[in-house]
């Protein structure tokens, strides 16, 4: 076609199925309950058109690989962006409560990050093990990379591995990002819902959603703004101004990185245990130095006292915008012959994720304060994106009264941290190491992971549970969490040991004692005869702990009764 029409002609195909999404969003139950984004609903539909391969302009055929350049240049600019945008004032809070949930937050991904790896190894493996096939068990562990970090990280790090001899990887790892954002919304929102249901979130009176919210339409009346003026429009637009910023940190890594693909990678290569790091100044990770630089031109603007021309509010639209591209894109570059030839190993594979993941979150986050904030928070992340996390939070926290949110900018920076080893060594040279050495890499990351957990006591006491009287029996033998108020109410104990018993964890052993003190055994049967007569039955029964009819009627009594 020529004149440079293909790149603006996909911007429009894109810019279509955005279109088309929002509007099914706005439309369509199905969706709103769920909470699925236009991005996803268009890119999956512009998946099914580009599959059925009728898509064409002139002699142009379009296929899935002509969106590879729109996916590898919007993960970049959002990235870019994200460290262009100055922190708000509420975001530099760091009191005591945040940062320790910034850490249990960043500590939680960080566990989660190589496990996954793992467990998509370990998958793949035994798939391998009952069907006979011979899969490369790196096509299981690009999840992590699809997972944790999104398409833009699973392309770039898939792309490596295809250099190193794995074949399908970057397709691979681009659809189980798609499959990620999907797990995130399929499981996050029910478990959402259940978490207002069972009234466990701390904003208990705020946790609506509204039809804004669900339809994705704002009302005509909202007075939401999409930033404010820094520059006068007689010389440059507010909006051309910070895409400009974007532009020149493009135009400085692009510059910095082509020569340094030329002059110092070649010596990092030659050292297997530096290779992965000789990898990440190549031009898939454009990604990592694009951050640099954006960093450095943020800092340099503040030092220079022009830090107020940089409206966080403008500069994050066109981050949410280059995602909301980025995940249309990423639906729309899925190859249907690479999804064929892989879709039972791949579902199984993410389904095992997100289980892990689930439980993972589940598991902690019940032993923490503001454990569902954090639990969907999290979940988010690990299936999907930062912006899935907040997306699932708003459901229980729709305005984001708990410290959740500050704690994502805290967990945003502790990553590249603690995860610096995986992304920055073993990742992009993940093929050059053997099964034994990724297990003891990545396995000790993980272990690590969850020590420091409790080492920096993060995990505490069990905050929720499900239903009191279905934990609880008058001595304790369900386990504790009967209210204090109904404790000195409850009929036939004594109590004092139901004030000193009922919170404590005892073993099985020690509750049947307990139970049998306060439930005198009738005497021995006389004969075998006589035990299983048909009169012995109502004896037989008072040896039995209460049941669940005796335990409801116990709680109701309790409850019922004022306290004295």
């Amino acid at each position: 076609m020529g004149s440079g029409f293909e790149n603006l002609i996909l911007f429009g195909l894109l810019s279509l199925m955005l279109l088309i999404g929002t509007l099914l969003r706005a439309k369509v139950k199905l969706f709103q309950d769920y909470l699925v984004p236009a991005s996803i609903i268009g890119g999956l539909i512009g998946f099914a058109i580009v599959s059925t391969g009728w898509l064409k302009i002139g002699e142009w055929q379009i296929t899935s690989s002509s969106f590879n350049w729109f996916l590898f240049h919007a993960f970049n600019i959002s990235y870019i962006s994200l460290l262009l945008t100055r922190p708000r004032g509420n975001q530099e809070n760091t009191s005591k409560e945040v940062v320790r949930g910034g850490m249990w937050q960043t500590l939680i991904w960080t566990i989660s990050l190589p496990a996954q790896a793992l467990i998509g190894g370990a998958v793949i493996w035994l798939y391998n093990l009952a069907t006979g096939n011979s899969l490369s068990e790196f096509i299981g562990m690009i999840v992590t990379h699809g997972y944790t970090q999104g398409p833009g990280q699973a392309y770039a790090f898939g792309t490596l591995w295809e250099k190193g001899g794995i074949a399908d990887c970057a397709t691979v790892g681009v659809i189980y990002a798609a499959l990620g954002f999907l797990s995130a919304a399929i499981v996050g929102v029910p478990v959402a819902r259940w978490f207002v249901r069972k009234g466990l979130n701390a904003n208990k009176t705020g946790a609506s959603i509204t039809k804004e919210f669900l339809t994705g339409i704002m009302d005509e009346k909202s007075t939401a703004t999409n930033g404010r003026e820094t520059t006068h429009a007689s010389t440059i637009d507010t909006l051309a101004f910070h895409v400009a910023l974007v532009g020149i940190v493009y135009l400085i890594t692009y510059a910095e990185l082509s020569w340094i693909e030329a002059h110092i990678k070649p010596f990092f290569d030659q050292y297997k245990w530096l290779k992965g790091f000789g990898a990440t100044l190549s031009m898939p990770m454009f990604f990592i130095h694009g951050l640099i630089v954006a960093w450095l031109l943020r800092t340099l603007l503040l030092k220079l006292g022009a830090g107020r021309l940089m409206d966080p509010v403008v500069q994050t639209r066109i981050t949410g915008a280059s995602v909301d591209y980025l995940l249309t894109a990423t639906l729309m570059s899925i190859h249907i012959v690479v999804l064929k030839q892989y879709v039972i190993p791949i579902f199984l594979v993410a389904f095992s994720v997100t289980l892990f993941a689930l439980a993972l979150n589940l598991w902690f986050g019940r032993r923490t304060n503001y454990g569902p904030e954090r639990v969907l928070c999290q979940f988010g992340c690990c299936c999907g994106s930062t912006a899935t996390g907040l997306l699932l939070l708003r459901i229980i926290d729709p305005d984001f009264s708990t410290p959740a949110t500050l704690e994502l900018a805290f967990f945003n920076v502790g990553i590249l941290v603690t995860c610096a080893p995986i992304l920055y060594f073993f990742a992009p040279a993940f093929y050059t190491f053997t099964g034994m050495e990724i297990l003891m890499i990545y396995g000790a990351i993980t272990v690590i992971g969850i020590a420091a957990m409790f080492a920096l006591k993060l995990v505490g006491q069990k905050q929720w549970y499900r239903r009191p009287y279905l934990r609880t029996s008058p001595v304790g033998w369900y386990g504790p969490s009967l209210p204090r108020a109904a404790r000195p109410r409850l009929i036939g104990l004594k109590r004092k040991w139901l004030c000193s018993q009922t919170n404590a964890r005892l073993s099985p052993a020690r509750k049947y004692l307990l139970w049998t003190r306060e439930n005198p055994q009738p005497k021995p049967f006389a004969s075998v005869k006589e035990k299983f007569s048909p009169s012995a039955r109502w004896k037989n029964s008072a040896r039995s702990p209460p049941g669940i009819g005796a335990r409801k009627s116990i709680w109701r009594k309790a409850c019922s009764s004022p306290a004295s």
